[in-house]
């Protein structure tokens, strides 16, 4: 059935914690809300009663297609449409352009750069990931942590945090704090390996841009992750919240640069697909079928 005015509805999933999750008291601490939760649960629980009403879900990846048939929606409401890039913009380059591109950028020209982009917050794994490279320091010394955004606005930002951080320990020559850009695909350009030690995810776009890019990829498995990283091949999955994972993934990493070129061609095939263009083209074909009251196929790109 449809929600309002007898029009088909159909609802984009970002994540579907929302639809069965209460407002915990440490999410409701962190975004500064009064204790009017009782007041806020009531209203979500009317505000998901509605939205199961709708005629179909967009799902953008396999994991949340699985959290909405676990919380009851019908597998044949369910379509998996994974967000998508301009794959022409995030693309591999060679190495004299990289080497060019460090330069441009001031970073170091003689190091392997690990790069993560994104938020810099705490759900993300940053203040894990600067203690792992801290650890990894005493055995490489030719690495470097490239940060890429900025947590401003988000109610676990840890720019202060990882900046402190930074200096207390006295590694300002082994990572790099960026801040906000706009150029984030020559920062990825410029870098060897990926990395994103997030808790939990919906797609995440960063990943994608790095795969595109042509860069191995060392991600948590969360979200889209486990839909792009094929283990071993173009990338390497850890548990999430695993400091011991993170380091021995890294480790593995640096201990494998021959396969680098095999496994960076891999990441930029898995990423081809997700094209801006074909999930433009996925969609139209959605809404097409929906003028017909018929779904497509419910395959992930």
């Amino acid at each position: 059935m449809s929600i309002a005015f007898g029009k088909t509805s159909v609802i984009r999933i970002e994540s579907p914690s929302e639809l069965y999750e209460d407002i915990s008291s440490d999410s409701m601490r962190r975004m500064k809300l009064s204790n009017s939760s009782r007041t806020l649960k009531l209203l979500f629980k009317a505000r998901n009663s509605l939205v199961r009403k709708a005629d179909y879900f967009i799902a953008i990846s396999s994991e949340i297609r699985q959290q909405l048939v676990d919380i009851g929606v019908d597998d044949n409401k369910i379509v998996c449409i994974s967000n998508g890039i301009n794959i022409k913009k995030f693309s591999p380059v060679p190495e004299n352009i990289k080497s060019l591109l460090r330069r441009k950028l001031s970073l170091p020209e003689d190091e392997t750069i690990f790069v993560y982009t994104g938020r810099i917050v705490v759900s993300k794994g940053i203040l894990l990931l600067m203690e792992v490279w801290k650890q990894l320091l005493l055995q490489y010394n030719n690495i470097h942590l490239l940060l890429v955004g900025s947590g401003k606005g988000s109610f676990d930002d840890c720019d202060r945090e990882a900046y402190d951080y930074m200096i207390k320990q006295k590694l300002e020559k082994h990572i790099s704090l960026t801040g906000s850009v706009d150029n984030v695909n020559e920062y990825l350009m410029s870098s060897n390996i990926f990395v994103l030690p997030s808790d939990y995810e919906g797609f995440s776009l960063a990943l994608l841009e790095g795969l595109a890019c042509g860069l191995p990829s060392i991600a948590t498995k969360v979200g889209g992750a486990n839909d792009l990283i094929q283990n071993y091949k173009n990338g390497l999955l850890i548990s999430p919240k695993d400091k011991e994972g993170l380091k021995t993934a890294i480790e593995w990493m640096l201990e494998q640069r021959p396969q680098w070129e095999t496994m960076g061609k891999r990441a930029r095939e898995s990423a081809e697909k997700y094209s801006i263009e074909a999930v433009a083209n996925t969609y139209i074909e959605l809404f097409e079928h929906l003028k017909e009251r018929k779904i497509p196929g419910n395959n992930p790109l």
